[in-house]
């Protein structure tokens, strides 16, 4: 089931404690991109932002069709979702943030925007963008984080080149 949400960005704060994770700024002077709301990370939280999608809690259901621990299937896997806008589409794990007037946005990093943008002047008219369930092969192979890729992709192929080599050495 697809749902469609407005976006907002979100940057990395050093000058928050670590144990703050989020704090909303509403003011459009604070904002470079365009006047829409930012969600400022603290340094512990920034190096894993690029890999999520924010959203309300609300959200999942609406997405999976399933409340988040009431399915066995999502309990214990990665919730993946489909991120797209036009024909451009990335793959992000959800993350719950229940902060009140959050419900109406889906908060994304500066990389993620670029990934769903067709340049950088694009990435500042992005307003809406479509989520939708997404499957963890997809996941893994488009992640953002270089080393992930290339460990899921070395992986993939390994397994490959041993059945390969079961189905010789039954043949021969």
């Amino acid at each position: 089931m697809a749902i469609k949400r407005k976006v907002f960005r979100i940057t990395h704060d050093p000058t928050l404690p670590k144990r703050e994770e989020k704090r909303i700024d509403k003011n459009p002077k604070n904002n470079s991109l365009s006047k829409r709301p930012h969600l400022y990370v603290s340094e512990s939280a920034s190096d894993l932002s690029d890999a999520y999608v924010y959203l309300c809690g609300r959200d999942f259901r609406e997405i999976f069709g399933t409340r988040h621990g009431d399915s066995l299937k999502y309990s214990r896997t990665i919730p993946v979702v489909k991120i797209s806008r036009g024909k451009k589409r990335i793959y992000r794990q959800f993350r719950c943030l229940n902060i009140q007037g959050f419900s109406q946005y889906a908060g994304l990093s500066y990389t993620s925007l670029l990934g769903i943008s067709y340049s950088n002047e694009d990435m500042k008219n992005i307003n809406t963008v479509e989520l939708s369930p997404g499957n963890i092969l997809s996941y893994y192979s488009n992640h953002p984080f270089h080393a992930t890729r290339v460990s899921f992709q070395i992986g993939i192929i390994s397994i490959i080149i041993s059945f390969l080599s079961c189905a010789l050495s039954l043949i021969l």
